[in-house]
């Protein structure tokens, strides 16, 4: 397995436990992470193991991580080569894949084939040349949802499952509100990157007087997002507390909202569905697949004042907003499965691609 997740190497993060948890499905599972820093190596699992060669910068790091690759099927002979993406990690797994003439499976976890992703900057439109080239090289393709799949079909005739992510989060059931003079509480759950658009949010929660917000999250745009809030004079509705487990606010929350421009699949849509919270979301991810307009989420467009529109809608609404709730609740949990389920469900894509 090929993958760029640092965190890999965090024996008590929630990646480094799945990752452990697919060496139960597989004889042996060798992982090679392209990261910046040191060289690294951990045992996961008896059958797992995680290394990375490191470097100075993204591209040192890519030249070391060809360099081990070309030195590890030296050693023994893989079954198959899994990528994480079709772009730079895609370019590695095909470069090892061709050589030693071994199935490629390629997963790709975003829709690097839709609008908000091509035109976010110039290097997404060459990452998606990139994954044209890749995806239609592999021998199978995973993806996390319909939306995805949808766009690798049109551009590829290699065999495509849908895998989703899969997420522990339990949600703990039905909310029960109660009446409060307090404003609503809003939720956000999200990397602080462009792609996100959490200044959007916030800028809604400027046009709306009635609410106030929580961004669970961090990333690079953080400090020019506290800078907006500052400006707006928002400094006592929109807080900040950075990344850590989202569980706790999806209890205290009323409405999640998020206003991505894209999204492969959308754990915390999901996840905010398991904690049956009504949602407001951009339409992404497993929006129409799992969460349909009107019916288990608000779908608006990408602008403020849209955002603003549906969140006085629930804030005058509350019959509403439970509704959407209980609704979001029922869809996220006929769509989620138990761990056992999906390691089943993956055994059988790494199967099909091994065939």
């Amino acid at each position: 397995m090929l993958s760029s997740d640092v965190k890999i190497f965090d024996a008590d993060s929630r990646v480094a436990n799945r990752m452990a948890l697919y060496g139960s499905i597989v004889d042996e599972l060798l992982i090679v992470v392209v990261g910046v820093g040191a060289p690294k190596e951990i045992m996961l699992a008896p059958n797992v193991r995680a290394i990375t060669s490191g470097g100075a910068n993204k591209f040192t790091s890519f030249l070391n991580t060809r360099r081990a690759l070309r030195a590890l099927i030296k050693e023994k002979t893989y079954d198959i080569v899994s990528a994480q993406d079709p772009f730079f990690i895609g370019m590695l797994g095909y470069g090892i894949a061709k050589a030693r003439h071994i199935p490629l499976q390629v997963q790709l976890h975003t829709d690097c084939f839709s609008f908000g992703f091509l035109t976010e900057s110039p290097r997404r439109v060459i990452e998606a040349l990139l994954a044209i080239f890749i995806l239609g090289r592999a021998t199978c393709i995973r993806v996390v949802s319909e939306r995805v799949a949808k766009s690798v079909r049109k551009i590829t005739n290699v065999p495509v499952t849908v895998l989703p992510i899969h997420t522990e989060y339990d949600g703990g059931g039905k909310r029960v509100e109660v009446e409060s003079p307090r404003n609503l509480k809003f939720l956000s759950v999200s990397r602080l990157t462009s792609e996100k658009r959490v200044h959007l949010i916030i800028n809604a929660i400027a046009l709306t007087p009635e609410a106030e917000l929580t961004i669970v999250g961090d990333g690079p745009l953080r400090k020019n997002l506290e800078f907006r809030v500052k400006r707006l004079g928002l400094g006592d509705r929109v807080h900040f507390v950075g990344w850590q487990d989202p569980a706790p606010y999806y209890k205290t929350a009323d409405v999640f909202v998020q206003a991505s421009r894209f999204e492969g699949y959308g754990v915390s849509l999901i996840e905010a569905g398991l904690s049956g919270l009504a949602i407001i979301t951009t339409d992404v991810g497993i929006v129409g697949e799992v969460l349909e307009d009107k019916k288990e989420a608000l779908v608006v467009s990408g602008i403020s004042s849209a955002i603003a529109d549906a969140m006085k809608r629930l804030i005058e609404d509350k019959k509403l907003r439970m509704l959407l709730g209980a609704q979001a609740l029922e869809s996220a949990r006929h769509h989620s499965m138990s761990m056992e389920e999906y390691l089943l469900c993956y055994q059988r894509v790494l199967s099909r691609c091994s065939i």
